[in-house]
């Protein structure tokens, strides 16, 4: 039987458990062709634990810092070199919300990499923090950044990392467009990271009274699961490498995890949740829930990044469930098709960390 959360029951006292078990620091080069693994193991070479153990989902909506947002910051970067050794400028260029995190991600690892300043267009800034708590940064408007002069425009590369460190130096002002959908831009500061896409508390708040069948879930093993389907499905987008994954990916993922853990539960967040309550409503063993429609995706994000592993399908949502909850990763090998003009813009190897496992 499948579960559809339903905003009408009573809810519950007890809290799904959330752990976190990242131990961060910077990180070696890595060959994609190391075996699969968390990102837990990955970081943890050598290293200390930097993270404490959270017993419950209530006690990190508890926990959650309150932040006021600093004094607005309407000045333009600066081009003295004294002020400034470098600025990177983040503007809104479209989007999802995964795709605006990738784009915030890379702007705050470059800054931290380069030892720059950032500054982000107020928009941008806006629309991130609508779902998450980043800490305040110097904003600039289009306006006072179309007065800035000498800056430099850099465009992404898909998902091929570049390296910008003879295009990063002294009183350089550089402008980044596109998505960079590449991890190695900012996996150093994980923990940082991690720190800037806290959801807001009142997202977790409103979440946190739908797990209403927690006397299930008490010493469950949670896995989310992402179903990008939505625009995917357009001629368009199909012709040009986007795919959606299938049904049997997703069981066969779900097999995996039921066969490795105990006392599975998944947890199904989609754009598309009639077709997943016409694919899961028949399973027979009672073990998954499916958000409700009237979720918005930073609810959906908050359920996702509450779960223990994730199975990611297509599209940067999951992606990046799958990277905040830092647990036990699958993604579809299938995705994108090859010898497509999106398998050369955005490969799969450039696209997964080495520690999500394809299958």
């Amino acid at each position: 039987m499948t579960y559809l959360i339903d905003r009408n029951l009573v809810p519950s006292q007890c809290h799904i458990p959330r752990e976190f078990r990242s131990r961060v620091a910077q990180i070696k080069p890595v060959s994609l062709d190391e075996p699969q693994q968390t990102i837990s193991s990955f970081v943890s070479r050598d290293i200390p634990s930097l993270v404490p153990l959270v017993d419950s989902f209530a006690s990190v909506v508890a926990g959650l810092p309150s932040r006021a947002r600093d004094p607005d910051q309407s000045q333009p970067p600066s081009m003295n070199p004294m002020s400034n050794s470098c600025i990177i400028v983040l503007r809104s260029n479209g989007g999802r919300l995964g795709n605006k995190m990738f784009m915030y991600a890379t702007a705050y690892g470059l800054t931290r990499m380069y030892h720059c300043s950032m500054y982000i267009e107020r928009r941008a800034f806006d629309e991130l923090r609508e779902t998450f708590l980043v800490d305040p940064v110097k904003r600039i408007s289009d306006e006072q950044f179309s007065n800035v002069k000498n800056k430099i425009q850099v465009l992404s590369n898909g998902c091929h990392y570049t390296n910008l460190s003879t295009v990063i130096v002294n009183s350089t002002i550089l402008e980044l467009t596109g998505y960079w959908q590449n991890y190695k831009y900012f996996v150093n500061y994980y923990k940082e990271i991690r720190h800037q896409f806290t959801l807001k508390k009142n997202i977790l708040l409103e979440i946190d009274k739908y797990f209403t069948y927690s006397y299930k879930l008490r010493n469950a093993t949670l896995v989310g699961v992402h179903v990008r389907r939505g625009d995917f499905l357009s001629q368009h987008n199909i012709n040009v490498g986007f795919t959606v994954s299938s049904a049997e990916y997703i069981n066969k993922s779900m097999t995996y995890f039921t066969t490795k853990y105990q006392n599975v539960y998944f947890i199904i967040a989609s754009d598309d949740k009639t077709w997943c309550i016409e694919t899961f409503g028949k399973q027979q063993n009672n073990n998954v829930l499916i958000t409700p429609k009237h979720f918005t995706p930073s609810e959906d994000l908050a359920i996702l990044t509450s779960c223990k592993h994730t199975i990611v399908t297509v599209g940067t949502f999951g992606w990046w469930a799958a990277f905040l909850t830092n647990g036990e990763v699958l993604c579809d090998k299938n995705y994108p098709r090859n010898g497509t003009w999106l398998s050369e813009l955005c490969p799969g190897q450039e696209y997964y960390p080495p520690w999500y496992k394809s299958l």
